[in-house]
């Protein structure tokens, strides 16, 4: 797989008043233009029971247009209000590009008729897929306190997808492939033709959601809570696609509608501790399936915390040493998928245990 890529772009810095409030930004357009080929190999039958392999290949060559633009409004005192919008694009997965394809026959099907049990099957790339593109939509208002030290924020996004990525089944013909030696037990199958997937670009939908986060130091509170400090973030996120216009939308995979992080700390004459947590909500995953291939499946919410402890010597002969120790899943959350809605009823349940390390940095 080889893919080239060049970009261009133009960009114009925004420096105003408007209303009599300072206005800060950019507006600017990016051209970007891809050139991509895949080499890869297929089969055919060149004698009854004898097939060969010969090298195919395919690709495709596009301009994308992606505009954006950004304002900040500063409406008082250390409060800014922000707003964006863009259009963007996301590549496919490098395998999704593959140009080879691979084909299956099963002799327990050769006298079936309905194509959606034909005896052919297969699957393989797309060298001709184009990129995910969205038109995005962001707006924000923050206010920062501390001197600057701390602030908290406010957000809305929308994420409207005018493409997506998918696997899709088209009926191809498969005459001429070997149905493998010749006998009783491997009669001429009443079909030619049969289903193979191969990943295809789709209908779209669209993603909104809301965002609150805030970050503080503890001596706003008290002089004595000196080096404490805390930060706090939550999102909720609504997501729908349908790429196949046969079949239902979905949720985004990947993507849970509740997601917190918090994370507490003391960073003071040297030491530093830090315990952090974060929750998503259950969510629709793309995982290995049988035969190892990609499959979605729900997965569950989890909860991982995390934490660390450091310090630096600041003085002496030690000065610029630092030491740090952390462990990873502290709580041992388990990776857990179900099915049907009910998480009763489990799939997979995989323990990944604690992580720990211990590190050590100088600095001179």
């Amino acid at each position: 797989m080889t893919e080239k890529v060049s970009t261009a772009y133009v960009r114009a810095n925004i420096d105003h008043y408007l209303f009599g409030l300072p206005l800060t930004g950019n507006v600017g357009m990016q051209f970007v233009y891809t050139d991509q080929m895949s080499d890869g190999f297929s089969a055919r039958q060149v004698s009854p029971g004898v097939s060969e392999t010969l090298a195919v290949s395919g690709g495709v060559d596009y301009l994308e247009i992606l505009p954006s633009s950004n304002f900040i409004l500063e409406v008082g005192d250390d409060m800014f209000a922000r707003f964006a919008a863009s259009r963007t694009l996301a590549r496919p997965r490098m395998d999704d590009m593959r140009a080879s394809r691979n084909y299956s026959y099963n002799t327990s099907l050769a006298q079936s008729t309905d194509i959606n049990r034909s005896p052919w099957g297969g699957g393989g790339g797309n060298p001709e897929l184009r990129p995910y593109i969205a038109d995005v939509a962001d707006v924000s208002f923050e206010k920062y306190f501390a001197n600057r030290k701390g602030y908290v924020s406010v957000a809305a996004f929308y994420k409207y997808l005018e493409s997506y990525v998918y696997n899709h089944n088209q009926i191809f013909d498969f005459t001429g492939y070997p149905i493998g030696v010749i006998s009783p037990t491997n009669p001429e199958p009443a079909l030619r033709q049969g289903l193979v997937g191969a990943p295809d670009n789709g209908d779209g939908g669209w993603i909104k959601g809301l965002e609150f986060s805030v970050s503080a130091p503890f001596d706003i509170f008290h002089p004595m809570l000196e080096g404490f400090g805390g930060v706090f973030s939550a999102s909720t996120t609504d997501s729908e696609v349908q790429p196949d216009p046969t079949q239902p939308p979905t949720a985004l995979p990947g993507l849970s509608e509740t997601v917190v992080n918090g994370t507490l700390y003391y960073e003071r004459y040297g030491f530093q501790a830090r315990v952090s947590g974060r929750y998503r909500s259950d969510f629709l995953g793309e995982v290995a399936g049988f035969g190892n291939g990609r499959t979605l499946r729900s997965v569950a919410a989890e909860t991982v915390v995390d934490a660390q402890v450091g310090y630096e010597f600041q003085s002496g002969p030690l000065e610029g040493l630092s030491i740090l120790a952390q462990v990873n899943n502290l709580t041992d959350e388990p990776f857990k998928t179900f099915e049907n809605g009910d998480e009763r009823r489990t799939i997979d349940y995989q323990s990944y245990g604690r992580t720990f390390a211990v590190g050590m940095n100088y600095r001179f």
